[in-house]
């Protein structure tokens, strides 16, 4: 390692009991969960050429306070179209 030292980080691990046997694990990305933001919620946006066709992305509510409307392409019809927010 080259000019700095090596922090170590704790191992979160969990336990695992079988018949009398008990053996411990890494926790795993799949085992602690990420928290969706408030701030960015997600976010479906529908057509207004009526075909149903719709888009969903993620919006900060902090920028964008009001309903967004997106110009996108609707294959449906073939051509761009106004996409707006739906809730």
């Amino acid at each position: 390692m080259r000019g700095g030292r090596c922090a170590l980080q704790p191992v979160k691990t969990t336990s695992i009991s079988v018949e009398g046997f008990t053996a411990r694990r890494r926790a795993t990305r799949e085992d602690t969960p990420m928290a969706r933001s408030e701030l960015r919620p997600v976010v479906k946006l529908r057509s207004t050429a009526g075909t149903g066709y719709t888009y969903v992305t993620r919006k900060n509510r902090r920028t964008d306070a009001d309903r967004m409307v997106l110009r996108k392409y609707d294959p449906v019809v073939g051509r761009h179209v106004d996409f707006r927010e739906e809730r």
